[in-house]
């Protein structure tokens, strides 16, 4: 310290290269999304699309996890009519394209796509979202909505 004319002066430090000085978080700032292996997520929904026209409704129900409810029915019901409406065409092609992966978590991702459904009965065009979640078992459909 020195004294200039009664007044006290407190040499401060400078800052160096080592120092480093770090902005205080705001207490409820989340994080930002993990970065997710988009590949994998790709992977999956055109596994899914390829149960699907295979009709083979077993393996496409496995890709809906448990927590998957559908809008407007229980979870019995859904499942019964899409076994149903799997197995009734001739044949059915489900192509998947413009995919879009947005992470929201760690373990959760929401997907933009555009499904391209064609049977020997119908066939339609839809932009559809899907909300992924990662489980010990890999990436299981929650929630998926036509856009």
């Amino acid at each position: 310290m020195e004294t200039h004319q009664d007044i006290l002066v407190e040499k401060s430090p400078l800052l160096t290269a080592k120092t480093s000085v770090q902005p205080a978080q705001p207490a409820n700032v989340t994080p930002p999304p993990a970065t997710v292996d988009q590949a994998a997520i790709v992977s999956v929904l055109e596994a899914w699309a390829a149960a699907w026209s295979a009709q083979a409704p077993e393996q496409y129900l496995a890709f809906y996890d448990p927590q998957f409810h559908p809008a407007g029915q229980s979870r019995r019901k859904w499942q019964a009519l899409r076994i149903k409406r799997i197995k009734r065409p001739q044949w059915i092609r489900v192509a998947l394209s413009d995919i879009i992966v947005k992470p929201l978590t760690g373990k959760r991702v929401r997907v933009e796509l555009q499904q391209h459904y064609q049977s020997n009965t119908y066939s339609d065009n839809e932009r559809k979202e899907f909300i992924l979640m990662q489980t010990e078992t890999g990436w299981h459909i929650v929630s998926e909505r036509n856009i």
